[in-house]
């Protein structure tokens, strides 16, 4: 997975983030989980993957972009540990449908 474009935020003393053109493989993170279970079919919860202290101190919700010809994605969100990513879930699932429908 290659990170395209990252938002970070202003008014926190630290968090987690990635930088924008980090990569790291599908199969690590819910970024690219996401992307694989859209790869697969696995669309319950709308292809939501969510992850949990897989890189130490962090959590993640993402979901898969749908619909998009020549573009495989996900919107994501990495926060600290203690946040619950199935709180942002649908956020996230969300998000990704307003980016696939602006790409379509």
């Amino acid at each position: 997975a290659l990170a395209v474009a990252v938002v970070e935020p202003s008014w926190t003393d630290y968090h987690v983030a990635y930088r924008a053109g980090f990569r790291h493989p599908l199969d690590r993170g819910a970024a690219g989980r996401a992307i694989l279970k859209a790869r697969q079919g696995h669309l319950e919860d709308a292809g939501l993957a969510l992850q949990h202290s897989e890189l130490e101190g962090a959590s993640g919700a993402a979901a898969p972009l749908l619909g998009v010809n020549g573009i495989e994605g996900s919107v994501g969100v990495v926060m600290l540990a203690d946040t619950v990513p199935e709180r942002v879930g649908p956020r996230v699932v969300e998000a990704a449908r307003e980016v696939s429908e602006a790409l379509r």
